[in-house]
Formats: C-alpha cells, structure tokens, sequence
C-alpha cells in the first residue's frame, strides 16, 4: 500500500451502527443525486460507487482531487470491477483500485474488539503474517492492531460505566483484568478516572434553546460550566431530538437567564466568528479529541490548514485519520472552527453541515476586519 494514497481508504470501515474509537460508518450511498453530491464535495468517506467519465474513459473515487466533470458525462458503477467491465481505466491520480479493503479487515476490526481477543490470535485466525497484519491497520486507521484493540476496550468501558454503578463491575464487563489498566487507560483516553466518568454522566444537567442563524436554523447547549453543542439543524427536525441524540443520559431542563443569553450568544457567534473566542466551551471527548479541539480553536480567523498539517502540529503526524475522525466529531460549530479545516490542495472536501456553509463561513472570515 503506497504511503501517500493513505487518504483515500475510506475513514469508517466498521459494519453500520457499530461504534469504535470515536469513527462511526459511512452509510453505502445509493441515489443519483447523493452520489453526484459527494463528488461535487470530494466527499472521501462517501462508499458504496465509483463514477466513470465517459468523455474521457476514466473512473475514479467519490473524492477524486481532479476536475469536476460535467453531469451529463457521469456513469455510476458499483465497484471498480464493474468500471473496468465498461472498458473505463483507473484514474492516476486518486488510484480507485488501491482503495480497496482486503477482505479480511472489517471480520479483523470486529473480532479485535471483542474482549478477550488477542492480536496473535486475529492474526492467525485470518491467514494473516503479523508484519501484514501490522502494516494494513496502520496504513488503513493510522493505528497499530494494539492501539485499536486499546481503543476498542475503552469504549467498552465508557459503555459499561454508563449502565451499572459499580466501577469494578463496569471494569471487568469490558473485558480488563485489573482496575490498574482500565485507570491507565481512561486516563489517557478520557483524561479522567473511571469513576469520575460515571459520576459525570449521573450528574450532567442541560439547558437546550433554539434559533436562527444567517446559515440556518440552530440548536445550541450547554452546562453550567459551558457550552457542549452548537449544531445546525435540517430542515423541520425538531431541535430537542437532536440535543437527545448526543446526550441520552442528560436531564434537559428550562433555560434561566444565564444560560439563555449564553445559548442566544453561541448562535449569534455564526454571524460573526470574532464573538466565539470568547465563549466558555465545556466539551465533552478524548484526550486526542480535546488536542485537536483546542489546536483549532488556536488557528487565526481566516486561516486554512490541511489534515496532515493539523496532526502535524500536535506532533503526530501519521495520524492524519485519527485527526480528521476527531475534526468530524467537533459538537460546537464554529466555536470550534472545524470548518477551517480543508484538503492539501485546497478545496474545500467536506463538512458534516454541508460544503455550502463552509464556504459561506470561510468567506466570511476572510471579509471580517481585524480586531483592535
């Protein structure tokens, strides 16, 4: 697998609904009008097809960097297989063909995270040399087989501390053999004790309001330290099943007048960004998460940076995925200006509130006088 086509294996490769290191699966897109936005977008997580361009015999992936072809010159396929079959040839520059997972990773990533399993044991049970097997989980996450299986077992915990309330039950049910490494681990995952996790899930209490921004309707939320979402919402989706969905365990309560000026704030902040610095934040992730949260928030108003460039900037810089799986996380909008965020070359890729907005948010930015 060539080093810098990293980029180009799908960044969700675990089967749908399962959760694991804070990436979740790209559904398989389906309709015309879906595949024809993710390659307007670039989107590199859309799954599912490759496009053909008729006019030049070429097929590419969904978030091929080259030209955007014209509508009436697109063919949708399934696979790159069924490309090749209509004579198309590879693009050069995205390489559809090198995308490919083997056929034994997800059966991999699924049974690592399985407690008990161990990385020998996946290993042999798929035919698999180690040094391959190694090699492939780096190239594909930007992880080692170790450092997913790590990952995978901290989830479980964070499961199993939100459903009992006993911290060592809830550290032998995920599958560790002392309360030492389940510590260990929510200490470098979380940045918290298993206990004070739990604890913090008994007691978070919300304040939630909604309303209106230049780029749409918004739903925003906070804590008493701070604010935890502030997310665009689609058209008629009612704002409260949204604030449910990323926090199922909160006690929603009436907005009183602190809260109230501090959510009609964090809404007015989209239409104008320089407000946002100075807005409590009280967001809850990893440890990585919350580095990469808080790099952004250090970027300059107006200012652009790649992915790779990001992990660089935290020292890490074969963790390209984990950084962009961390950025696809952001709860806070333009708080946390994950919209600065865009591809080595410059455009714009995507944006889990659309590319439209995106665009709107930079071009804003750029406008907007300096402070001072």
């Amino acid at each position: 697998m060539r080093r810098q086509q990293r980029d180009s294996f799908p960044s969700h490769t675990l089967a749908a609904g399962y959760r694991c290191m804070d990436m979740t699966v790209a559904e398989s897109i389906s309709t015309g009008d879906e595949r024809w936005r993710a390659i307007c977008e670039r989107d590199q997580s859309a799954r599912g097809f490759v496009y053909g361009v008729l006019t030049t015999g070429i097929y590419c992936l969904p978030g091929c960097p080259s030209r955007r072809p014209r509508r009436e010159n697109v063919a949708f396929f399934p696979d790159a297989a069924a490309a090749r079959a209509a004579g198309l040839r590879p693009c050069r520059r995205c390489r559809p063909d090198d995308a490919g997972l083997p056929a034994w990773f997800e059966g991999a990533c699924r049974a690592l995270a399985e407690a008990g399993a161990s990385v020998a044991a996946v290993a042999a049970a798929n035919g698999v040399s180690r040094s391959t097997f190694h090699r492939t989980f780096v190239a594909v996450l930007g992880l080692t087989p170790s450092a997913f299986r790590r990952a995978a077992k901290g989830a479980r915990l964070r499961d199993a501390l939100a459903g009992t309330d006993s911290v060592l039950d809830a550290v032998f049910a995920a599958g560790y053999g002392s309360q030492s490494s389940a510590y260990a681990d929510s200490a470098a995952q979380l940045g918290l004790a298993p206990g004070a996790v739990r604890r913090r899930g008994e007691r978070l209490s919300l304040w939630w309001a909604q309303g209106e921004s230049a780029l749409g309707p918004m739903v925003a939320a906070a804590t008493r330290e701070g604010l935890c979402l502030l997310e665009f919402l689609d058209a008629d989706e009612a704002p409260e099943v949204r604030v449910r969905a990323r926090f199922p365990h909160a006690a929603l309560q009436a907005a009183e007048a602190e809260q109230a000026q501090l959510l009609a704030e964090a809404i007015a902040a989209v239409d104008a960004p320089a407000r946002a610095a100075a807005l409590p934040l009280d967001v809850q992730g990893t440890a990585f998460q919350q580095r990469v949260w808080t790099a952004l928030r250090t970027l300059e108003r107006g200012e652009r940076i790649s992915y790779s460039a990001l992990a660089g900037r935290l020292g890490r810089p074969e963790a390209t995925r984990a950084v962009a799986a961390a950025v696809g996380r952001n709860p806070v909008a333009v708080l946390v200006p994950c919209h600065r965020v865009v591809g080595r070359d410059g455009s714009l890729t995507g944006y889990r509130w659309g590319v439209a907005r995106k665009q709107a948010l930079l071009a804003r930015e750029e406008r907007e006088e300096p402070e001072g």
